[in-house]
């Protein structure tokens, strides 16, 4: 079944690389329904490296790195501002009747995943993934630095926290002093 699954979402991959959410498998219509959800490619890239680590296929993954590496490239140009994190826009992932968007923790910790996938699956079909310049690491320190607001009362701590911040990104530091303080 999600041979199938993923056999499916790899025929009905858009050109730029976009996996869809949803499609009739009676009639192969793809749902436009959240057509632009992120998190479509996240489960993609890790249901891929799943089922390679499940079944041991690696020719399954060979024919389909292609369309794995499309999907990572779609995901590149969702960090618009390259910052490191994905900018989700509001109803952009499963939780579309929530009010979050930008940075989101659930879509960036499965960026961090799938960056460390598609790493794990480069060294399966000896060929390299658009992967993005700073990688795995830098997506978990941003998310450990940005997402989780510990207001300490150590004011040297605090400090340091909000230089680094501000070091990566000024609307960060302002967001993250705002929320500390």
């Amino acid at each position: 079944a999600a041979r199938a699954s993923l056999d499916t979402l790899t025929a009905h991959q858009s050109k730029l690389g976009l996996i869809p959410l949803n499609v009739a498998v009676e009639t192969g219509q793809v749902s436009t329904e959240n057509a632009g959800a992120v998190d479509a490619n996240l489960w993609y890239i890790l249901a891929q490296w799943l089922l390679v680590q499940t079944t041991g296929d690696h020719a399954a993954l060979a024919r389909d790195w292609p369309a794995v590496q499309r999907a990572l490239l779609w995901l590149r140009y969702q960090d618009m501002n390259e910052c490191g994190l994905l900018e989700v826009p509001e109803a952009g992932d499963w939780m579309d009747l929530m009010a979050v968007r930008y940075n989101v923790l659930y879509d960036n910790v499965l960026w961090y995943a799938a960056q460390r996938a598609m790493l794990a699956m480069e060294t399966i079909t000896g060929d390299s993934a658009p992967l993005p310049d700073l990688g795995a690491d830098a997506v978990r320190e941003r998310l450990n630095l940005l997402l989780w607001v510990e207001r300490c009362w150590e004011p040297v701590h605090f400090a340091a926290r909000l230089e680094k911040l501000k070091a990566m990104r000024l609307e960060w530091y302002m967001l993250y002093h705002n929320i500390g303080t």
